[in-house]
Parts: structure tokens; C-alpha cells; sequence
């Protein structure tokens, strides 16, 4: 008799708990839809810039960050895409490394962020730095 009357209170527990899951709708089964967000769509447009020597600064910046020894410091130049949800699409910066007396033209591509980095130097034995000569490539980007 126990087990019988145990089974019949978890079937009435089970089913009370079923309509507080379930919920009852006040409209004869009609659901509101008053508060129901718009289904408005907005188009998002899409923007292709040439970037240049000349305009680069505008979307990339570069940070400099000295690591400096007894003997020597060392500088890193982070190169950051200023544009967090934009791609970067083939961006190379053509750049003249000065070491000492000697001038190397070098490249450096920028990753889809627009990140990169170049490492000077300055110490009693000399010094490098760089100077950036083009820029080239496209940064894509949807508002």
C-alpha cells in the first residue's frame, strides 16, 4: 500500500511540475506577439581601402618598445592594424633597414589583423633603424 500511494504522489508531483514547465496561455491557446523584436534586417555595407604610403597611419600603428641590456638595447616595432574588426588583405610595408654605414631595402607582411614587428638595435658598436619607403594592399571591412 505504501509503494502504491508513493507511486500516485511522484505522478501528481510529475505532472504539476509538468504544467509549471509547460505554462498555460491565457488566450485560448493564442500566443502575444506585442513584445516580439522586429524582423528588420540592416545591410551592411562593405568598404575597400588602398592602402599607401601616404595614408597608412590613419589604420595601422606602430608601437615601440625598448629591451635593454648591459651591453646593447634592442627595439621592437609593433606594427598593430587600428582597425579591430577589419582584414587586412595582402598589406606589405616596403621598408630601407640602416645598419652601421649599409642601407637594406626589406618587406615586411602584415597577418589579416594588420600585426608585424621590426627589431632595431643601439649599442656602442652601432646602430640600426628603419625607414619605411611604401606601403601597399587593402583593408576590407563591414559597418
Amino acid at each position: 500500500m505504501k509503494k502504491y500511494i508513493t507511486s500516485v504522489i511522484i505522478a501528481i508531483a510529475l505532472i504539476v511540475c509538468c504544467f509549471g514547465v509547460v505554462g498555460c496561455t491565457p488566450n485560448d491557446g493564442q500566443i502575444n506577439t506585442d513584445e516580439t523584436p522586429s524582423n528588420n534586417v540592416t545591410k551592411m555595407e562593405k568598404y575597400v581601402i588602398n592602402i599607401t604610403k601616404y595614408n597608412y597611419q590613419k589604420f595601422i600603428t606602430i608601437e615601440t618598445m625598448p629591451n635593454s641590456t648591459d651591453t646593447a638595447t634592442s627595439y621592437y616595432h609593433y606594427f598593430r592594424g587600428a582597425l579591430s574588426y577589419a582584414f587586412y588583405d595582402n598589406v606589405i610595408v616596403t621598408y630601407n633597414f640602416n645598419s652601421n654605414s649599409t642601407s637594406t631595402e626589406k618587406t615586411l607582411a602584415l597577418n589579416a589583423g594588420g600585426c608585424g614587428t621590426i627589431t632595431t638595435s643601439s649599442s656602442r658598436y652601432g646602430s640600426s633603424s628603419y625607414e619605411i619607403t611604401n606601403v601597399s594592399g587593402t583593408i576590407i571591412y563591414w559597418i
